[in-house]
């Protein structure tokens, strides 16, 4: 008999709720996107160790929203602004979330990015059909959509200044390559 699970496991990184951000950044935030925050509905699942929340706004609209600042992993504000880069390249064909708006305090400060919300949930695991048959949909679009690729350097990862070419000249890799893959 297969388990089923009602909802994803919970994110790797540790989430914060909209509320333990700073006040300060927190405010405007709220400011940038034109009134106050009514509620925050935090999503558990994901990597980031910052905000991920759905957020409903005083005049009824809806956003979502994430944001991290540079604890406890230094890079995530980079991670978020260069994610916003790349949103925002994207053709409007593309059918992903827009893009509506951001703040970034600048190097060692928080950054937020907001977008439009998408209803919907997480899959069930294990997956049902339907759900396995929409996501492998929605790739295969993307890729007829972004093949070429619309963008351009430095947008698209170079993998010798990425993350990839520091573990290429680890000692451990270098020692283990059959523990690499499965």
């Amino acid at each position: 008999m297969q388990r089923v699970y009602p909802s994803p496991p919970p994110a790797t990184g540790v989430r914060l709720a909209w509320t333990a951000l700073p006040e300060p950044f927190r405010l405007v935030v709220e400011q940038k996107l034109g009134c106050s925050v009514v509620t925050a509905d935090s999503q558990n699942s994901g990597f980031s160790p910052g905000v991920a929340a759905r957020l409903q706004l005083a005049d009824g609209r809806r956003v979502f929203l994430k944001a991290v600042g540079p604890t406890p992993n230094p890079t995530s504000p980079t991670i978020h602004r260069r994610e916003a880069a790349i949103i925002a390249a994207l053709p409007p064909i593309v059918a992903v979330p827009r893009l509506l708006g951001q703040y970034d305090e600048g190097e060692n400060g928080w950054v937020a990015l907001w977008f439009e919300e998408v209803k919907g949930h997480h899959p069930m695991l294990p997956w049902r059909s339907a759900e396995l048959d929409a996501v492998v949909g929605a790739v295969i679009a993307l890729g007829k959509e972004l093949t070429p690729s619309p963008l351009v350097p430095p947008l698209v990862a170079d993998a010798s200044t990425s993350a990839i070419a520091s573990v290429v000249g680890h000692v451990w890799t270098t020692h283990h390559p059959s523990s690499l893959h499965r």
